[in-house]
Parts: structure tokens; C-alpha cells; sequence
């Protein structure tokens, strides 16, 4: 008996699709290292869709203070895009130990400058004569 112009197709076990789904992905050789996250714009290899003929690139570093803020924006990146997936999988304790790993890394790098050039975040400013995070703005301009 057909109700009509719809056909409803049964549904799958929830548990099935996301075994489907893992299998699809093979996670931990299709991370990127920190400089291809970068690049491309995420942490993993099937989730990258080239445009067209367009070849990504990076700017070239001037100095030792621009290449350290590059690595902090890949670590950062990466950081982001693993935690988004460990929302998704909570219980992998294989990807939350390289994310954990990767967010110390980040946080040295950001430590390191902080100490050789200024304050990344207004929260890690002191407070000498003046609000420190204003006395570096202020050298900038």
C-alpha cells in the first residue's frame, strides 16, 4: 500500500552510521603537521577541497618575531580544529593526548614571545607606571 507520493526509507542504527564513518577516515595519518594546517586552513587531509587551479601559499618571514608569531598561529590553529573533533569524540584519548601535546606547545611559543616582544593577550599585561598593554600599543603606532 502506498500512502502517497512519499517513500520513507527505514532507519539506520546510530551506532552502525558512526562505525561507517570511522572507517571512512583513517584520523591519525590524515592529520596535517602544524605548517600544512596552516596552509590549507585545517588539521586534516579529507577536509580540504582545493578551488580550482589556486595553489595556497604563505607569506615569507621578515624576522625572528614574525616567524615565532607564524608558529603560533599554526599550533593554534591546530589546537582549534583537534578540539572541534574531540567534541565530536570525547572518548578518543589517542587524539586528546596529541591535542594536549600540541596545546603545550602553543603555549611555550606564546610564553616566549610574550617574554622577547609584548604581551599577546591584554590578561598577561603588567602594570609598572602605566598598563603595559597601552605602552605597547602606543610604541607600534
Amino acid at each position: 500500500m502506498n500512502p502517497g507520493p512519499f517513500y520513507f526509507l527505514p532507519f539506520m542504527n546510530m551506532d552502525k552510521i558512526i562505525e561507517e564513518e570511522k572507517k571512512d577516515i583513517t584520523f591519525y595519518s590524515e592529520i596535517l603537521s602544524p605548517d600544512l594546517t596552516l596552509l590549507y586552513g585545517n588539521a586534516f587531509k579529507n577536509e580540504y577541497v582545493p578551488y580550482k587551479n589556486y595553489n595556497p601559499t604563505l607569506p615569507l618571514v621578515k624576522d625572528e618575531q614574525e616567524k615565532l608569531l607564524r608558529e603560533i598561529q599554526m599550533y593554534s590553529l591546530l589546537t582549534h580544529d583537534l578540539k572541534l573533533y574531540l567534541d565530536i569524540y570525547p572518548e578518543d584519548k589517542q587524539m586528546y593526548d596529541l591535542y594536549h601535546r600540541y596545546v603545550v606547545d602553543s603555549h611555550k611559543l606564546a610564553d616566549e614571545y610574550q617574554e622577547k616582544y609584548a604581551p599577546l593577550f591584554s590578561y598577561k599585561a603588567e602594570f609598572d607606571d602605566s598598563f603595559t598593554w597601552v605602552k605597547y600599543r602606543m610604541k607600534e603606532d
